[in-house]
């Protein structure tokens, strides 16, 4: 597994390099870039008020969910917001992570060894830096990514496996029952009582049914299931 690890760690890392890089790319476009209205027209007589920084970010994330997905399909929408309130916390700290990690290799800092229980190391191995980095929520990887505040992040990433379960459980039922795609509410006054039907996506159930696994194993110093599998339970990197 780590040979494994080791080999594919460097395409790994570069997918993740040009996808963030794209995607950061767009993000700086679109910042400086100057922008023209395709709705009203700013000349308009009465143009809609302009929305600051902040409201405009609410806008966007909860936007959707508080004025169609709330109201057309309740389930479909706790779960998709919890869910990703999971996987914004999760990404954001493994770059923390992964940006300690780097550091410290820069400054030719030593790092633990994972896989041997070892606090000091200079084990710079592919295998060895992921497990640092997607093992950032074990107690060995957080002392040395966070230091005293360790015990906070690890609080912080059982809570986000607890969003994510209930997200992903929530989408689950959703899936089976057929309501992927429905409208199983009323959206407002006018359209009461309009329902669509769903359907069942077998390509969802089981991308969802994997990703249920891996939050699964994500807690395994904690989950007696995970104590399955000695591949696993030994070589697997934890994840939040």
């Amino acid at each position: 597994m780590i040979e494994l690890l080791n080999a594919i760690a460097p395409v790994a890392v570069a997918i993740f390099v040009v996808g963030v890089g794209l995607r950061l790319g767009r993000f700086a476009t679109a910042l400086i870039t100057k922008r023209h209205p395709h709705g009203v027209s700013p000349t308009f007589v009465s143009p809609p008020r302009q929305l600051g920084f902040f409201e405009a970010l609410n806008a966007v994330l909860f936007g959707p969910f508080k004025h169609f997905y709330r109201r057309s399909n309740p389930v479909w929408g706790r779960g998709y917001l919890l869910y990703h309130v999971a996987i914004i916390t999760e990404v954001v700290g493994y770059s923390i992570s992964a940006l300690i990690v780097f550091a410290n290799i820069l400054l030719a800092r030593p790092v633990p060894d994972v896989a041997a229980h070892l606090e000091v190391s200079y084990n710079y191995s592919p295998a060895n830096l992921l497990a640092i980095i997607f093992g950032n929520g074990e107690a060995l990887q957080a002392h040395f990514l966070f230091g005293s505040f360790a015990p906070y992040f690890i609080g912080i990433t059982w809570v986000a496996v607890a969003f994510a379960v209930a997200g992903n459980l929530h989408l689950m039922i959703a899936l089976f029952r057929k309501w992927s795609g429905a409208v199983v509410g009323d959206i407002d006054h006018a359209s009461t009582g309009i329902r669509t039907p769903g359907r069942l996506p077998w390509d969802r159930v089981v991308i969802r049914t994997i990703i249920f696994c891996i939050i699964v194993l994500s807690g395994r110093s904690c989950w007696p299931v995970c104590t399955l599998c000695p591949v696993l339970s030994t070589s697997m990197p934890c994840s939040v």
